[in-house]
């Protein structure tokens, strides 16, 4: 069994002198692009952010270090994917330049067996990457998220289980709470403000309150004040039953941040939310784009082949690098439309997630069979 395999690689993939110098050669411009990126944009953002990390309690020029520290991981979380692909149109136009590209076709390797070590480059910067999302880029989005909540302030306290600013939408109700935190099996809402609607989507009547808490089977508001539109008139309560219509846990998983949301914690919400009937398909969206998102670099080496086997043979190495470009930008156009579309529900999660990575993985290999002679 070990001699036909590994007859079957040596036909599949070049020498391993050969594999081992492209991958070199796109490593080393993948990581240079991808440095670039990320130093010019933290550069701009660190700029456009610096006045009010200064401005924060307490806060020195250690906070500068330490935004660098926090944001550093989500820009190469998002760029890593583009930087795959500047790094296969810059590695296939240089050789095509320098005539190497040539000779190893007249070695008669084909398109495909030359893409097949940026494929496996490839392969290992998407298994990293969705380790390093997983490992570092939540963690740090988290905690960047607590501390521009208290306006970059120093010497914070760790971050308690609590959430602020929380919208929900129930029936003809839009609900707000400024902050929700739990004490033991006790969920507590302060400053809970809850907008009807009419028939016309119209505010009809606003009612505010203290705090809420859940009790005994109910939820109970502290505080009530109640405001008609169409009476003008003001009513108050030491207290009142609020029909809500969710428990607790319902109510905490109807407010997760998938982006700051650990994916275990997230494949949980969103398999509770499943059982309870209700729809999930944003969080689902989210959960699958854990792993359609690295695994988009898989696809860079099929859109930059078009820009390097198929340019040296017709001298237009200028319009295949941008045909390149295009493609690799219309990936990620195609990716943001999808998932937003998943989100809303009008198509199945999985397909909104993984819809582009099959499509245009086709639609590269197409474009190689068709510039073949």
């Amino acid at each position: 069994m070990t001699r036909p395999f590994k007859r079957l690689i040596r036909l599949a993939v070049p020498s391993p002198t050969l594999a081992g110098y492209l991958a070199r050669q796109f490593a080393a411009r993948f990581a240079l692009v991808l440095a670039l990126i990320v130093v010019v944009l933290q550069l701009l953002d660190l700029m456009a952010t610096s006045e009010d990390l200064l401005a924060g309690e307490g806060a020195g020029r250690g906070a500068l270090l330490r935004y660098v520290v926090l944001r550093v991981p989500q820009l190469v979380d998002q760029f890593v994917p583009f930087a795959a692909l500047l790094g296969v149109l810059f590695t296939l136009s240089t050789l095509r330049q320098s005539s190497e590209l040539t000779v190893m076709r007249g070695t008669g390797l084909s398109p495909h067996r030359l893409l097949l070590p940026l494929g496996g480059v490839c392969l290992a910067i998407a298994i990293g990457h969705f380790l390093f999302f997983e490992g570092v880029v939540v963690d740090a989005s988290n905690r960047l998220k607590y501390w521009q909540q208290n306006d970059y302030a120093a010497d914070l306290p760790p971050r308690p289980d609590i959430r602020t600013d929380i919208w929900l939408t129930q029936g003809d109700r839009v609900i707000h709470v400024e902050a929700l935190s739990r004490s033991g099996s006790r969920v507590i809402l302060d400053q809970v403000t809850v907008y009807g609607l009419g028939a016309d989507s119209m505010v009809r009547y606003t009612e505010r309150a203290d705090f809420a808490w859940y009790d005994k089977g109910e939820w109970r508001l502290f505080g009530v004040r109640r405001f008609g539109v169409d009476t003008l008139e003001t009513t108050a309560a030491q207290s009142a039953v609020w029909d809500l219509g969710l428990t607790p846990d319902q109510f905490l998983t109807r407010n997760v941040d998938p982006d700051v949301t650990e994916l275990g914690t997230l494949r949980e919400v969103v398999a509770s939310m499943a059982q309870q009937g209700r729809d999930a398909a944003a969080l689902s969206t989210a959960l699958f784009s854990r792993i359609s998102g690295p695994a988009a670099t898989l696809v860079m080496p099929l859109m930059g082949a078009v820009a390097g086997a198929g340019a040296m043979r017709r001298g237009r190495g200028t319009a295949r690098l941008l045909v390149g470009m295009a493609l690799g930008f219309s990936y990620f156009v195609a990716e943001n439309f999808m998932l937003a579309m998943g989100e809303l529900g009008s198509v199945p999660p999985a397909v909104a997630a993984f819809a582009p990575l099959v499509f245009f993985a086709l639609l590269g290999l197409a474009l190689i069979f068709l510039t073949e002679e």
